[in-house]
């Protein structure tokens, strides 16, 4: 699963890449032709560590690129800043393809679509900073931040340390679903919203354990999926009860 999976959309144009670690999830859309007429229908699968070399060869202007059965080959060629004159210098880089069996991820992309799932639609950057703020009462033990869904205009965000104290914070939102609360890890789900452009996203629920699905309007062809985490009540008994 510590690849980067891309594929031809069979319906379209379209190239699917998407990375998965088990309990988060991203999936992003983009239309090109050329690209979508090279790879495979099966599509292809790069290696985690071989990405960031790969993002630095994307910073070039243009690239020319060439897939075989094994390996995946990048040409670049690159001017002087400020000079015209002086002589191209092309660069060409290669990196293995794995041929591992990716996960069918249609499945929990697909659960997603249910009529009973829950829907919070709320101002991203708003729940950035909330985030941010009850982050810091997080523990080892307890490091996720409780969603509370008691009011359909409201949001209520809690998290609670057991010696660092508890924080609550009330945000504006639009709600609509059967569920009352579900927890995330707090610093999990600030990291996914900063990767998002929208002023708003929504969050769609699938129930307290399930598949949440991120979205955002100005992000149309990207989709996070992220995990809740598992609320586990703690009972507290006193001296009467226990006699």
């Amino acid at each position: 699963m510590a690849c980067m999976f891309m594929r031809p959309d069979a319906q379209g144009a379209k190239i699917e890449v998407c990375g998965l670690n088990g309990h988060q999830f991203s999936l992003v859309a983009f239309l090109n032709d050329d690209i979508h007429a090279m790879l495979p229908p099966e599509g292809i699968l790069l290696q985690k560590k071989y990405v960031t070399e790969l993002r630095r060869w994307l910073s070039t202007d243009e690239i020319d690129l060439a897939i075989s059965e094994k390996r995946l080959f990048f040409r670049a060629v690159m001017k002087e800043k400020g000079d015209d004159t002086a002589p191209a210098k092309v660069e060409i880089f290669s990196l293995p393809l794995s041929y591992y069996q990716y996960p069918d991820y249609n499945s929990f992309v697909s659960s997603l679509s249910r009529d009973n799932n829950s829907i919070l639609t709320i101002d991203r950057l708003e729940l950035m900073d909330a985030l941010d703020r009850v982050a810091i009462f997080n523990t080892d033990n307890n490091r996720c931040a409780y969603f509370l869904f008691e009011n359909p205009s409201e949001l209520s965000l809690r998290s609670q340390g057991q010696e660092a104290g508890e924080a609550t914070e009330t945000l504006e939102c639009t709600y609509a679903g059967p569920l009352d609360r579900v927890a995330f890890p707090t610093k999990d789900i600030s990291d996914i919203l900063a990767h998002f452009h929208s002023a708003k996203v929504t969050l769609t629920l699938t129930g307290a354990e399930g598949p949440c699905g991120i979205t955002g309007e100005e992000d149309q062809e990207s989709l996070v999926i992220i995990m809740p985490m598992k609320i586990v009540e703690e009972t507290y008994y006193s001296e009467e009860d226990i006699a």
